[in-house]
């Protein structure tokens, strides 16, 4: 028997064409209250962290499958559902993602250095030898290396004739990257391979990937070689208004 055809089981339609909401025989899931806590949801949400360095340790494929399913499940305008993903394991394909992401990195990094742009970022460090590696190694584009070592890298891409296509996937990113780490997974996103239209065509060609979609996030995943500390927050008192940009709440 083959696979069992995908079937309407609710409304949404994009245009003309009838969206596709669950497949025959596929429950539909209940909508309501979790039952997990707040704190739990909280939880894995302040301790997720952007992981460069993995064990080599191969990611079975039922894991990478929770986590695509974390990202079917994610949000979409009208239920569009523009996300589409590519899982890389062939190593000369992610030596070549590799290698493009740290060429684009270091074109970057290297204009925000000369534009004085880095040295705000790091204004901060008062360590002028440390500032000095740090610079050097962000204008090389070394920081994003780590891509040919991952894993795995899940490449999130998303048709381009849907309105909210930046939005919806950078969400079911965010979704596969928290279920990741519910998984005991490690990710990082790496939009080195795409922020640069020449890169970005590079990776298009390298992956195949049709007219009429886009590479949105590659995203490495693999078994945690690192363990780093968690970077501060903002206090939510500075990052809130009320009513409109720049008002605080009456005291």
């Amino acid at each position: 028997m083959g696979p069992r055809k995908p079937r309407l089981c609710g409304s949404g339609f994009f245009g003309s064409a009838p969206r596709v909401l669950c497949r025959e025989g596929e429950a539909r899931p209940k909508t309501g209250r979790s039952e997990l806590s707040m704190d739990d949801i909280l939880e894995i949400m302040k301790t997720r962290r952007s992981i460069r360095r993995y064990k080599q340790k191969d990611v079975p494929d039922e894991l990478l499958d929770k986590i695509m399913e974390a990202g079917r499940w994610s949000p979409s305008g009208d239920n569009a559902q523009p996300w589409r993903f590519i899982v890389v394991r062939d190593p000369s394909v992610k030596k070549a993602m590799g290698k493009i992401a740290t060429e684009g990195s270091g074109r970057r990094f290297t204009a925000e250095y000369f534009t004085g742009h880095m040295q705000e970022r790091f204004k901060g460090l008062k360590d002028e030898e440390k500032k000095a590696k740090a610079f050097q190694k962000l204008r090389s584009g070394a920081v994003s290396s780590f891509l040919a070592d991952a894993p795995v890298v899940i490449v999130v891409c998303a048709k381009l004739d849907v309105w909210d296509v930046p939005y919806d996937a950078a969400m079911a990113t965010q979704n596969m990257q928290l279920m990741a780490h519910a998984l005991g997974l490690g990710t990082c996103v790496v939009v080195a391979p795409v922020s640069d239209m020449r890169d970005d065509i590079k990776t298009m060609e390298l992956l195949n990937v049709p007219h009429g979609y886009k590479i949105v996030a590659p995203l490495a995943i693999g078994y945690p070689d690192e363990s780093p500390n968690p970077r501060p927050r903002l206090p939510l008192q500075d990052i809130v208004y009320y009513e409109a940009f720049g008002e605080r709440r009456e005291k």
